[in-house]
């Protein structure tokens, strides 16, 4: 038997907001399409666009972080080897390396800790984010009162 729960609808395009229903079945991921195993992640275009527009970044970056992007968890996590990385996009591990640097270095993506052998990263909430609204306007607070560097060129506005 399904439940039947209250939810909030806000439409981010418009800003508008209705109360509706949904069963549990329908709110088990909401940026997960189960029938065609498809899952979502919320970028910035404005952001989109700086990077597009930076000369550095070259098309080995945007294969790079096609492949963190595809591999990322809720809460904006993502851990994936870099010879893993490196098998998928046909580009060596140490050039791997070098564009997981530079994106850190552009502030698209933040280093974090090791776990096992793998470095773990998590997308700048200020580009994108993979989770709830709520949860995302948490991950800006939490990013912002930690340092921001100022040399990230990923704009800081909501």
């Amino acid at each position: 038997m399904k439940k039947v729960i209250p939810i909030r609808v806000e439409l981010l395009h418009t800003g508008q907001a209705f109360n509706t229903e949904a069963t549990v079945n329908d709110c088990v991921d909401p940026f997960y399409d189960y029938k065609t195993k498809i899952g979502y992640v919320k970028m910035r275009q404005t952001n989109l666009k700086i990077l597009g527009k930076d000369k550095d970044i070259k098309i080995g970056h945007w294969r790079v972080l096609s492949i963190l992007l595809s591999e990322l968890k809720f809460g904006n996590f993502v851990q994936v080897g870099q010879k893993y990385i490196a098998e998928e996009v046909s580009i060596h591990a140490v050039n791997v390396s070098k564009i997981m640097k530079d994106l850190v270095n552009k502030g698209v993506i933040i280093e974090g800790e090791k776990i096992h052998r793998f470095k773990t990263y998590a997308l700048n909430p200020e580009f994108g984010y993979k989770g709830s609204n709520k949860n995302h306007v948490l991950a800006l607070a939490k990013y912002r009162k930690l340092k921001h560097p100022k040399s990230n060129k990923i704009q800081a506005n909501v």
